[in-house]
C-alpha cells in the first residue's frame, strides 16, 4: 500500500488562546491541503481526522473543494455532544464522498480492555455508524494509539477491513501506521510528505531489483 497516511485531531476554526499539541490552525490546514492538490498527490496521501470533532464538518468540505477524499474516525459516543459532530453532519461527510470510520464508541484504551469489551466497542461503534450512513462501515482507528497486536485480527474478524494504529510510520499489511501531524510536527509537514515518497520510491525501486536477479539467475541458470 504505496501510501501516506496522515493523523488530525481537533482543526481550530476561530481564535484560541490555549492550542493543544494535537489542535492544527485552519490556515496551516489548508495550507496542507494546498501542497497536496498542487502535486497531485491525491493518491499518494491521505488525510484521516480521529474523534469526530466539530471542525471536521468544515475539513470536509475543505477537501471536497480540492477533490480529495479524507476519512473521518468517529467516536460514537461523543455523537451530538458540544464539540463533536452530529448524527447529521456525520451523514453528510459521508454524502460528500468521505469515508466514516469507527474510533471506538468510548475512546477506551484497548490495551486496558478485555476481548468482551474490546468486542461491544468495535460491535456497537460500527453498528451505529452503519445505521447513520445507510452503508458498510469497513475502517478503525485504535483510540489513543494503546492496542494489543491479537486486536487488529479481532477486529476483522467482526468486519473490519482496515485498522489503522497511531504508530509512526508507513502502511503494511497487518495494520496502517500514520504519520502524526501536531503543533510540534506541523512546520515539518512539507519533509513528511517528501520522506515518505522517497520511502516508496526506494522499496519500489528493490523490488523491481529483486525481480530483475530472479529473472537473470532463471537465464543463467537454464
Amino acid at each position: 500500500m504505496n501510501k501516506t497516511f496522515l493523523m488530525y485531531h481537533d482543526i481550530v476554526l476561530a481564535n484560541k488562546i490555549d492550542i493543544g499539541e494535537y489542535d492544527i490552525e485552519l490556515h496551516i490546514f489548508q495550507d496542507h491541503v494546498k501542497h497536496v492538490a498542487d502535486r497531485n498527490l491525491q493518491h499518494e496521501v491521505v488525510f484521516t481526522f480521529d474523534d469526530g470533532y466539530e471542525s471536521h464538518y468544515k475539513v470536509a468540505e475543505i477537501l471536497l473543494e480540492k477533490g480529495i477524499k479524507g476519512i473521518f474516525f468517529v467516536v460514537t459516543g461523543n455523537l451530538n455532544t458540544p464539540t463533536h459532530l452530529t448524527h447529521s453532519q456525520v451523514a453528510e461527510i459521508h454524502s460528500m464522498g468521505h469515508t466514516i470510520a469507527s474510533h471506538s464508541h468510548t475512546h477506551s484504551m484497548f490495551s486496558m480492555l478485555n476481548n468482551n469489551d474490546v468486542e461491544h466497542e468495535l460491535i456497537i461503534s460500527k453498528k451505529i455508524l452503519e445505521e447513520i450512513i445507510q452503508n458498510d462501515v469497513e475502517d478503525f482507528a485504535f483510540p489513543g494509539g494503546k492496542y494489543k497486536q491479537h486486536q487488529v485480527k479481532l477486529a476483522k474478524a467482526l468486519g473490519y477491513r482496515r485498522v489503522y494504529t497511531s504508530d509512526e510510520g508507513y502502511a503494511n499489511k497487518q495494520s496502517i501506521k500514520r504519520m502524526h501531524v501536531r503543533q510540534s510536527t506541523k512546520n515539518e509537514y512539507s519533509s513528511i510528505i517528501d520522506r515518505a515518497l522517497s520511502y516508496y520510491l526506494k522499496r519500489e525501486l528493490r523490488t523491481k531489483l529483486i525481480k530483475l536477479k530472479n529473472v537473470l539467475h532463471a537465464v543463467i541458470n537454464g
